[in-house]
């Protein structure tokens, strides 16, 4: 994993503004057995009747070994969401050294997942595991997705990012599992959307705002009865 720290750039890493942990992209081969011990693991520790104590062992070693870290593989990345997803539940509240770094690694993953070629079918097939293991961690922790939501920086994305942070957004709008947990975090996700809007308010406007536009005000009227459309945000 040392190793890892000191490679930059493509075709191995992935890397996003809004994160600071930059994925490395390991082959088909590697992060399919990585994921299928991932699976086992994740299986055995959900069995253990502590499952607190768990959490905590599990969560020391992460503090350890691997916060602080820039560049870790995805498979480890989908390794880690997938084990936490199984022994989290809503109880429990987990360090703020830990829930950052899951919200990053989060982040990173989900920007792979909506950025990943279609021509780069190895990466492709990887998509559907990656976004479930984000998706079944987010769901299970608010903690994670309001971390996940805060420290979005939206001033630090570039241009190209922002068109996927829209969609992202869009989706985990959208998402059924999501839905009470965004409606409790509607305050950062308004903040989040009008960030963006501020930024591109001098620029025409191009059709993933427009999305971005209709999707906010399906949310608003779905979650906040009387809260308004996008207007309301100025």
């Amino acid at each position: 994993m040392s190793n890892l720290q000191s490679i930059r750039g493509k075709p191995h890493i992935n890397q996003t503004l809004l994160s600071p942990v930059q994925l490395y992209l390991t082959d088909l081969e590697q992060f399919s057995y990585h994921w299928t011990i991932a699976e086992v693991v994740s299986q055995c520790l959900s069995t253990i009747p502590s499952r607190s104590q768990c959490i905590d062992i599990v969560q020391s070693g992460i503090c350890k070994h691997l916060v602080g870290l820039t560049v870790i593989p995805d498979s480890t990345v989908g390794a880690i969401l997938c084990v936490f997803s199984k022994l989290l539940d809503q109880v429990y509240v987990l360090n703020e050294n830990t829930s950052r770094f899951l919200a990053s690694l989060c982040y990173s993953l989900l920007y792979l997942v909506l950025t990943i070629e279609r021509e780069d079918t190895e990466h492709m097939q990887k998509r559907d595991v990656l976004w479930n293991s984000c998706i079944s961690i987010l769901s299970t922790s608010l903690q994670i997705l309001r971390v996940m939501l805060q420290t979005l920086q939206v001033n630090e994305a570039s241009r190209d990012e922002l068109p996927v942070l829209a969609q992202l957004l869009c989706l985990l709008m959208q998402h059924r599992q999501l839905q009470i947990h965004m409606k409790t975090s509607e305050f950062l996700v308004k903040q989040i959307i009008k960030d963006i809007m501020v930024l591109k308010s001098d620029e025409a406007q191009e059709q993933w705002l427009t999305d971005l536009h209709y999707n906010f005000n399906i949310y608003l009227a779905t979650h906040s009865p009387g809260s308004g459309a996008v207007s309301t945000l100025y």
